[in-house]
């Protein structure tokens, strides 16, 4: 299994929705660990989305997807994408090797 951590950040001078949506490819999903920024408790994700709800300026919103590897060799990817739009600026992908 992988574990890919992500910290979200409102840049903005406003308060925003936050919404934290991931897609991978090349293994299976375990889990998502979505804690609330004002509590840190861990909420039930709305999978493959982690919704920690509004993040106030300058503030930052953590979550992390966990992975198994799947069976293929080669590469492995997750893609993370925040807020409502699933294209740039907003997501980022992240790729691993993965060798027999």
């Amino acid at each position: 299994m992988l574990a890919f951590s992500f910290s979200v950040t409102n840049t903005g001078a406003v308060a925003a929705d936050t919404i934290i949506t991931y897609t991978s490819t090349n293994s299976t999903y375990v889990d998502i660990v979505c804690p609330l920024p004002s509590t840190h408790y861990n909420i039930s994700p709305d999978t493959p989305s982690c919704e920690p709800g509004i993040l106030a300026p300058k503030k930052t919103a953590q979550s992390a997807i966990i992975l198994g590897v799947g069976p293929a060799i080669g590469a492995m990817t997750v893609k993370v994408c925040v807020g409502p739009s699933t294209a740039p600026p907003g997501c980022k992908t992240l790729t691993v090797g993965v060798v027999g």
